[in-house]
């Protein structure tokens, strides 16, 4: 959900995006996914390219990323907000 099916955001967009069709934040800019969490039952929105180093970067991309703004979205290596895969998310915000 939120991506094309026959596209995966941690393993492809090496040379293309992987373009997120899921939800969008309020002024439409930027990539956003809501969860569930057991201990709160409202949503919580996140960045999608905040939340997937989270689960998917490795130990020293995690942290490198991790020391950063946790109040933005990163910036996209390609220019395209929408873009959700791993390797076009840069360490800026």
């Amino acid at each position: 959900r939120g991506t094309d099916r026959h596209e995966d955001p941690v393993l492809d967009g090496k040379d293309t995006c992987v373009y997120w069709y899921g939800d969008a934040s309020m002024d439409g800019r930027q990539a956003l996914i809501r969860m569930d969490t057991h201990s709160d039952p409202s949503a919580v929105a996140t960045y999608v390219n905040r939340f997937l180093p989270l689960v998917f970067a490795d130990d020293d991309r995690f942290q490198r990323m991790a020391r950063l703004s946790k109040k933005k979205p990163f910036k996209m290596a390609c220019g395209n907000q929408f873009c959700v895969s791993l390797l076009h998310i840069s360490p800026a915000v």
